[in-house]
């Protein structure tokens, strides 16, 4: 695959399970070949399904390995959703086309022949899959990164980590290094607090446009296993009907509210496009391109309703709240006795498929609120129940942090546009180096300063004498008419308008000799738009 296509997706997955479905008829035992098959697909992937598919298979605490099924699961709910998002024309069933973007060492440029995938032991595998490096210690593979020029965050030379288009991050710490060269810092506590909060919302003004730019911010840090974050059950409506029961996160943190693609999905709801990017911990980027308009209900307050605006992450809003199980009821904890919970299931690892940003939060929280004894959570009272957070005494394996950061940075959005636009060596077209060529031999400027260039026609002949231009344009003549003679004051207003072409020279009557000569005939009408201060 060379970039996420629901029709190379399936493709990939219909050639698999006819080939298992073979070797099973031979009664050979393939229902033991599970990591040998995931092995296989995962190194057919483009970077971006290989990059979601190891986020939605990495466990944590467990050493069980992932299975062929859950692999055929993610796949088939990847090309469904790709499907939905960007819907397949016939054209792009018969051919697939892709932008490749590769970067290469001086070296790479001149040498021609294959080169090995594994920078230790030059083995057909990524480095990250190699023994040798994984018996290493962090330090050690550290100084090999280095040696031998590698990016730090995707292992792979051509490119350093400041450009390294991957986005994956660590996943104990969150920073721009691959895991196997996190090294754990001694001087930390390991009980380390983190209470950090930064939030920024810039929305653009929306000018004549349907497709506003945003600038979106929301951070919101935890322990996980220690600290309890305040999740909630919801229910919600798109604007066509339909409506679902997710789980939410309430953030205070936030000045926007977000949605997941799974859940937008399940909505059926309205998209509005937007342009964005969304830049994350150590300059992880990915993009937002649409917003739905949703209607909350609580699942305790039959009266309570609120309309929200959600921004549809493209990816998992967070991994699984809370990390890991843990014993804690409204049982355990004697100062939460007979409350109504937002999320009875709190204690249980569960999806989010939202967040509720402030706004939400000053409509739903109320004023009563219940402290209990250190290593108990609080309470607090809500239109959607009684949500709890706080830091809670729970055992856990290890101390590990969890940082969400989703920022929408319209400057280098532009800043990438305008690099684009201006890098334009080596990268035109044969039209459009035609184009270039046409202005460059044309174009002249007169005395009031204008400049006058030839039109940059495909054909050497662009009167098209076997077209059939001319009947269509007398039929458009028609309806204008017919339009025209329905409103005066548009055949008014019409008539003043070519009167004006005609007499600024804008336009020229055809000679009565040239009438019969062959030409392109364009059909006129009038765009109408009475909003307008000066020209309607």
């Amino acid at each position: 695959m060379t970039s996420p296509s629901a029709v190379q997706i399936k493709n990939l997955l219909d050639t698999t399970s006819q080939c298992l479905n073979n070797l099973k008829n031979q009664e050979i035992p393939v229902e033991y070949w599970d990591q040998i098959i995931i092995y296989t697909l995962v190194q057919k992937l483009d970077v971006d399904t290989h990059t979601a598919w190891e986020e939605d298979s990495y466990k944590e605490n467990s050493d069980k390995l992932s299975t062929w099924e859950e692999l055929k699961t993610f796949l088939e709910t990847k090309y469904r959703t790709l499907e939905m998002v960007n819907p397949t024309t016939k054209k792009e069933q018969t051919t697939i086309k892709a932008k490749s973007f590769h970067s290469t060492s001086p070296e790479e440029k001149t040498d021609k022949s294959p080169t090995k995938s594994c920078s230790m032991c030059n083995a057909e595998h990524p480095l990250f899959h190699c023994k040798e490096f994984s018996k290493l210690q962090p330090q050690e593979r550290n100084e090999f990164i280095k040696k031998n020029r590698l990016c730090f965050n995707c292992l792979t030379s051509g490119h350093s980590v400041k450009k390294c288009r991957n986005r994956m991050s660590c996943r104990r710490c969150n920073r721009r290094h691959h895991t196997l060269l996190h090294q754990p810092n001694s001087g930390q506590s390991d009980n380390m607090k983190m209470n950090q909060c930064q939030i920024e919302v810039v929305p653009k003004k929306k000018a004549d446009s349907d497709n506003p730019e945003v600038a979106l911010t929301t951070h919101f840090v935890s322990e996980r296993s220690t600290v309890l974050l305040a999740t909630a059950l919801v229910q919600v409506t798109g604007e066509d009907g339909h409506n679902t029961e997710l789980r939410a996160l309430v953030d205070q943190g936030s000045q926007a509210n977000f949605i997941s693609e799974r859940a937008a999905q399940l909505l059926k709801a309205k998209r509005t496009r937007i342009k964005g990017t969304i830049t994350g911990v150590g300059a992880a980027q990915t993009t937002v391109n649409h917003v739905i308009r949703v209607e909350l209900c609580s699942t305790c307050q039959s009266n309570f309703q609120l309309s929200i605006n959600a921004y549809v992450m493209p990816t998992r809003l967070t991994s699984h709240l809370p990390s890991e199980r843990f014993n804690g009821s409204t049982n355990t904890w004697p100062h939460l006795k007979g409350l109504t919970l937002a999320d009875p299931s709190f204690n249980s690892p569960g999806r989010v498929d939202m967040l509720l940003g402030v706004e939400v939060c000053a409509q739903i929280l109320k004023a009563e609120i219940i402290k209990g004894p250190p290593g108990s959570p609080c309470a607090q009272n809500t239109s959607l129940g009684w949500i709890l957070f706080g830091r809670i005494q729970a055992q856990t394996s290890e101390n590990s942090i969890l940082v969400m950061h989703h920022k929408l940075d319209i400057d280098e959005l532009l800043k990438s546009m305008w690099e684009v636009e201006t890098d334009t060596q080596g990268r035109l077209s044969k039209e459009e180096e035609d184009c270039e060529r046409i202005y460059e031999d044309t174009y002249t400027r007169n005395s009031e300063g204008r400049y006058i260039v030839k039109l940059p026609f495909k054909t050497n002949n662009p009167q098209a004498p076997h077209g059939n231009t001319k009947e269509g344009a007398l039929s458009r003549l028609c309806h204008l008419e017919r339009r025209l003679m329905k409103s005066e004051d548009l055949k008014r207003e019409y008539t003043k308008a070519i009167n004006e072409y005609k007499e600024m020279k804008h336009m020229e009557e055809v000679p009565s000799a040239e009438s019969n000569k062959p030409a392109v005939y364009l059909p006129h009408h009038a765009v109408v738009k009475k909003e307008s201060e000066t020209t309607k």
